[in-house]
């Protein structure tokens, strides 16, 4: 193989201009090779490669196997890379993560996404979302390690008094039995540890009961902080952690993130993610796209106009007989996850209530939706299904994922297009520091703050088959957490 230098960069960029697509290369160490024909040190001619490409490849691309668009960031101490792409995140487009792995020969992976054009047309967004995301997990998100080992420090000071007090470690799952044991013992009772069927517990009211039940809730708050917690402190480098932002790698396209996974922080710990010095974070998410998807796929009207100008959350509250304003917040969780088949256990445990009155509340949720609530019940059977964006539908696991994965996937495309639009308007100095949901995070140097708040308020807003979707800029300052 030729090796890329300055000496020899007038052949290779001949050679560019005449070599047949598509263009595909492997990374070994820190050398690219490229169509088994050239050979680039990345840390000597890293820059010399990107700046040639860019200026000849005439809008080619280079496929890979995997995304490798951070270790040539990593490797060159040069950004950008757009033109690099994954097709193993092409493949994914087509057959989805629970699909058929893709075929050792990219070449063969990218012919059979070419012969879908929905799929073909979606993969280029997608693969050119994952090399702008790379450069987020090359820089590093930074961490304020002093909280998160002053965090750290609490918790196991929690645990410690939790495992004194109850007489065993009720964090585990290995404990579960020890643990409704022990409940039961105090006057409260329940079938299991989970959050569902905490929902559906009963107790004998005692006082020894009502103490009981609030351990327990201190030990479930624990439960789902801890590990992330202790996540955090283990990817930790040089105060900052590497986080890699894969598209596709859930069924229904969203984002992953992992080493570490932080697309589950929890709000009271996001405040652990810090912006770089001299940098403020910005965020705008898409205001209740999932119902909106909802009103726009069943055609409802009525709960198109709610959304649009009045509140059906805080109306299912009023018409459940609670006050609207108060529990206008609670309804809305509710309406949410009954849209994706939650039980009545897990609606006892969002309002607070007991079994029977949840199965009341249900019963009225979706009574002026009717359209609505007939959508989500024809949504059955295993088969293909083609989403607006014209990428064919994940894998379905059951009939009960059906209509979940349709409007999540269908939430992804949306917000996906509209992150790729921000990206292309943002000022120079700042990038997408994490998506998340429907959420996307920049950030920037503070003296660009307001260039972009401007940006996402004219970029993210989008539509649904007409229905609007709307997005509000914050100013988050210096940490990842709404006032």
């Amino acid at each position: 193989m030729r090796e890329l230098t300055p000496d020899t960069a007038l052949a290779f960029t001949e050679w560019l201009s005449h070599a047949p697509r598509p263009h595909t290369g492997a990374l070994r160490a820190a050398t690219l090779e490229i169509e088994g024909t050239w050979q680039v040190n990345l840390r000597t001619d890293g820059r010399l490669l990107h700046d040639t490409w860019q200026a000849h490849g005439d809008g080619r691309l280079l496929w890979t196997h995997e995304g490798i668009v951070a270790d040539l960031i990593r490797h060159s101490k040069t950004g950008g890379w757009e033109w690099v792409r994954s097709a193993t995140t092409a493949w994914r487009i087509l057959h989805s993560s629970k699909g058929p792995d893709a075929p050792p020969s990219i070449k063969e992976a990218l012919t059979a996404v070419l012969q879908d054009q929905g799929a073909a047309r979606f993969a280029l967004d997608t693969t050119r979302l994952e090399a702008i995301l790379a450069s987020s997990t090359a820089r590093g998100i930074h961490v304020d390690t002093a909280t998160l080992n002053a965090t750290k420090s609490e918790m196991l000071h929690t645990h410690k008094l939790l495992r004194e007090l109850m007489g065993f470690d009720p964090l585990p799952d290995a404990n579960d039995a020890a643990t409704l044991a022990w409940l039961t013992k105090h006057g409260v009772h329940v079938d299991a540890t989970s959050g569902d069927a905490w929902g559906r517990r009963t107790t004998d009211r005692s006082a020894l009961a009502c103490e009981a039940e609030a351990v327990y809730e201190e030990a479930l708050h624990l439960r789902r902080r801890l590990p992330k917690v202790f996540e955090l402190s283990r990817e930790l480098r040089r105060g900052k952690v590497h986080t890699k932002l894969t598209p596709a790698a859930q069924v229904s396209g969203r984002i992953s993130s992992t080493g570490p996974a932080l697309n589950n922080v929890a709000k009271d710990l996001r405040h652990l993610l810090v912006a770089r010095p001299g940098h403020v974070l910005v965020t705008a998410d898409f205001d209740g796209i999932e119902p909106r998807v909802l009103a726009a796929l069943s055609g409802d009207s009525k709960l198109i106009a709610d959304l649009e100008s009045g509140d059906p959350y805080a109306d299912a509250a009023e018409r459940a007989g609670y006050c609207r304003i108060s529990y206008r917040n609670a309804f809305k969780i509710v309406m949410i996850s009954t849209m994706y088949g939650a039980q009545a256990g897990r609606t006892a445990r969002q309002l607070g209530v007991s079994l029977a009155e949840a199965e009341r509340v249900r019963k009225l949720l979706w009574a002026p939706y009717p359209l609505a609530k007939a959508w989500l019940q024809a949504q059955t059977g295993l088969g293909t299904h083609r989403l607006d964006s014209g990428r064919p539908l994940g894998v379905i696991d059951s009939e009960h994922a059906r209509p979940n994965l349709i409007i999540q996937s269908t939430a992804y495309d949306i917000f996906q297009d509209a992150a790729l639009r921000v990206h292309d308007h943002l000022p120079a100095g700042s990038h997408i520091w994490m998506p998340i949901h429907d959420e996307v995070v920049i950030e920037t140097p503070t003296q660009n703050a307001d260039a972009v708040l401007k940006v996402l308020a004219s970029q993210m807003p989008s539509n649904v088959r007409g229905v609007r979707i709307s997005a509000k800029p914050v100013m988050l300052g210096s940490t990842w957490r709404k006032a």
